[in-house]
């Protein structure tokens, strides 16, 4: 399993205000990136049964705390170092009724921004970073597994990764997520990559992780 050191969430600026959407494609830094970096997003939304996920409490931070949340989202939140900014959930290719084969899962197709604070060596992003995408990844398409988002319905306990490629620090990439197997009614072993979304040969990072569905919901 991997721990994600508290020191990401540490505020080393005042809230800046972040990339807020796929839409906003001015940069921290003042670059400015070509359409084509946000139009592949734009592309995926428009297929099929395809599915952005709506989540409350990443967009509502003021409304957070009415929910019993104590601080601000950690991967999702616009003042977030490394930044998942939206999940779209792709249906299954062939769905079927035993849940026996991977083809029979949705898969999560998302932008994520490594923002400056995800710096470690000049000009590029530290490792954890990379960590802390996989993890997020991992539970999120846990919680699709049925084939419709319930938010906490199980836990992610287990995340393997493997660093490819250095990251710039104020990139925008792909991540995607999907099943790789399932043991029993709980266990589901979930692959996740990141790579650059105009060249998808170009990993950053991969891996698996275990996510444990809840007793409740299996």
């Amino acid at each position: 399993s991997t721990f994600v050191s508290p020191r990401f969430v540490v505020s080393l600026a005042p809230a800046e205000t972040y990339i807020m959407s796929v839409s906003d494609v001015a940069t921290e830094t003042g670059n400015k990136r070509s359409v084509c970096n946000v139009d592949w997003f734009e592309n995926i939304k428009l297929l099929s049964g395809s599915e952005v996920l709506d989540i409350k409490e990443w967009k509502d931070e003021e409304g957070r705390s009415s929910d019993g949340f104590i601080g601000r989202d950690f991967i999702h939140s616009e003042h977030a170092a490394v930044r998942i900014i939206d999940y779209v959930k792709l249906p299954a290719i062939k769905p079927d009724l035993n849940g026996t084969s991977t083809e029979n899962f949705p898969r999560l197709v998302g932008p994520a921004h490594f923002t400056p604070r995800c710096e470690s060596h000049r000009g590029l992003c530290h490792g954890g970073s990379y960590c802390a995408l996989m993890d997020d990844a991992i539970g999120w398409m846990g919680f699709c597994v049925s084939g419709e988002c319930k938010p906490w319905s199980g836990y992610t306990v287990q995340v393997n990764t493997a660093l490819k490629k250095s990251v710039k620090v104020d990139s925008i990439v792909k991540i995607e997520a999907w099943v790789k197997k399932r043991e029993g009614a709980r266990k589901f072993w979930i692959s996740v990559r990141v790579c650059d979304p105009e060249h998808e040969t170009c990993v950053y990072c991969e891996g698996e992780g275990l996510f444990l569905l809840s007793a409740t919901q299996s």
